[in-house]
């Protein structure tokens, strides 16, 4: 007892791999073996026996079948036995062409058309011994004009049927040939000849054997038949050799052919390893339920801290209480608990920081525009005033009250678009006044606006970009901003112009500082600085802008707002259906 309570405490202190391992082969790999071994030698002596058999068994009713589907063609022959009309035409009793051909197309084409019936019978020639008025191919001749061979007519007389099977080039043709008596006449009147669709038979018979079939003609010519084709073989020269290695053969009477087939050798890497293979799986079934109850009872302890983990909430970890030993199990609770303490608290001040990073990130971007322009616009109206005394100054001051009172607003809630794009006409309306007819521009919105926010000077670092760098002193500057509905909950805001447009390095630069949503402190503030503010206001990554430009032809520069729902009172927002 002392021995095995020793042995289970070194066991219980392995590592997890050498448990399994050890395990597995003890359980699984071990008596599976032996179990297999033992398996295969009681059973393997029968097996060859009962494949052969069974090989056997399937020619023995391939060969019925093959027959069967011969005598069903040939039975066809009864039907012309009993035609007087028939016996009459063969013993040339209607000798005129007329009555000849009245009583071929009106008596004996009918039963041609009868034996056609059976797919296997091709053609059905009725051949008669002497001179007829009228010759129809392939269905009423005479011996003469068929060119029979004498010593097959007299075969044919003497045996009343025979098969005859042709090859040449290829082409095989199984000739069926029944001799036509009378009752009233008992003597050798005629010939019925089918033609039988021999490759179809044979077929029919190799797709049950599943072996090549040897063909043995009287004249010593060996065919062979693999399935697809039938092709000739050189016999060899002792002729019993085939029908001595031959294991299967079928011999038809009063025919000039034979066949033979041999079994298909057993194959060990086919049918014994399938058996093999169902036997390990079995057994391996079983051993493995076995193994799979002592795995449950082995890795009790990981599968309780497992379950246990998956209960946890993130923002409260508990250390888990258990007794540890010394293995990967034991040392990762012992781990767990000694962290657990710590990451409580830094998973608390890590949100709190991000919460904080985020909302003063937010605030600073929106801190970084510098509304320069305000000052040279200040200049520009009392230079204009003191020139000038028309109604343009009026409208100067109008257009810079309404802006000056939204820039110098210090609220932090967002702004409705409406407001925003009033700001946006205003900004422009004031260069209009300052650039005459070297400016144009116009604001299309399709959509309801109404509840659709933005951040605070958000489209006025765009519009100043594209009147500093787009402006060309040859042309008119035309500046578009187009408001278009892309769902119920999402609008696209589109500002375009027509201006220098950007050199392609700097455009590419600056979409991958878009995309990765960079602040430079140097150059392109106000385009990288509205990017940012996007991302933060919608918090989705693919909510920033998105330019595309070409140089000489203008800049486009789009993105995308959400519907949100602003609460004054509580002075927060919130976004709604943002997908």
């Amino acid at each position: 007892m002392y021995m095995f309570r020793c042995l289970i405490s070194k066991f219980m202190n392995l590592s997890l791999t050498p448990k399994i391992i050890t395990i597995y082969l003890l359980t699984i790999i071990l008596p599976t073996f032996i179990l297999f071994s033992v398996l295969m030698k009681v059973n393997i002596d029968n097996i060859e026996d009962i494949y052969y058999e069974n090989q056997n068994n399937t020619m023995l009713s391939a060969k019925e079948t093959f027959l069967i589907q011969l005598n069903q063609a040939a039975s066809n022959s009864i039907y012309f036995q009993a035609q007087d009309i028939l016996s009459e035409m063969l013993l040339e009793e209607h000798s005129i062409t007329s009555s000849f051909i009245f009583h071929l197309f009106k008596d004996i084409k009918p039963v041609i058309a009868t034996c056609k019936i059976n797919p296997n019978i091709q053609t059905v020639r009725i051949i008669g011994l002497g001179k007829y008025p009228f010759n129809v191919p392939n269905e009423f001749s005479s011996v003469e004009a068929m060119e029979l061979p004498t010593e097959l007519v007299e075969q044919i007389q003497t045996n009343s049927h025979v098969w005859h099977l042709s090859y040449e080039e290829g082409t095989s043709v199984l000739h069926f040939y029944q001799a036509i008596t009378r009752n009233s006449y008992p003597y050798f009147i005629g010939i019925i000849n089918f033609e039988i669709d021999f490759l179809s038979i044979l077929d029919s018979f190799h797709s049950q054997v599943n072996t090549p079939i040897y063909i043995n003609l009287e004249n010593e010519q060996l065919l062979v038949y693999n399935g697809q084709q039938l092709s000739s073989n050189t016999l060899p020269s002792d002729s019993n050799t085939l029908s001595v290695m031959a294991d299967f053969q079928i011999l038809l009477p009063d025919s000039n052919f034979a066949l033979f087939c041999q079994y298909n050798p057993m194959e060990w890497s086919s049918f014994p390893v399938k058996m093999s293979l169902a036997i390990i799986a079995i057994c391996l079934l079983f051993f493995t339920s076995f193994y799979y109850l002592i795995r449950v009872v082995l890795l009790n302890r990981l599968n309780t801290f497992t379950s246990y983990l998956k209960t946890l909430d993130v923002q409260a970890l508990k250390i888990f209480p258990a007794r540890t030993y010394a293995d990967e199990v034991g040392y990762t609770i012992t781990a767990y608990n000694e962290l657990v303490g710590r990451l409580n608290h830094l998973i608390h001040e890590n949100l709190v920081i991000q919460f904080q990073k985020r909302e003063a990130d937010y605030y600073a971007l929106q801190a970084q525009i510098k509304p320069h322009f305000l000052y040279n616009t200040l200049e520009n109206i009392r230079m204009n005033a003191e020139m000038h005394n028309d109604s343009e100054t009026g409208d100067m001051l109008m257009a810079l009250g309404q802006h000056m009172r939204y820039t110098m607003n210090s609220s932090r809630q967002p702004i409705s678009l409406e407001k925003e794009l009033l700001f946006a006409r205003n900004y422009l309306k004031l260069y209009k006044i300052r650039m005459k007819e070297k400016l144009n521009f116009e604001i299309l919105i399709s959509c309801e606006i109404n509840r659709i926010y933005c951040p605070r000077f958000l489209l006025q670092p765009l519009l100043e970009n594209s009147l500093r760098h787009g402006y060309n002193p040859s042309s008119p500057l035309f500046i578009r901003i187009s408001i278009t509905e892309l769902s119920s909950e999402e609008v696209e805001v589109v500002l375009e112009d027509n201006g220098n447009g950007i050199p392609h390095h700097i455009l590419v630069d600056l979409q991958e500082k878009l995309s990765s949503a960079a602040i430079s402190t140097t150059n392109h503030v106000g385009l990288l600085n509205v990017n940012s503010r996007l991302i933060v206001f919608s918090d989705k990554p693919h909510t920033g802008i998105c330019l595309e430009s070409t140089e000489g032809r203008g800049t486009r520069i789009s993105f995308s707002l959400y519907t949100c729902t602003i609460n004054v009172e509580e002075n927060q927002y919130e976004n709604i259906n943002c997908r």
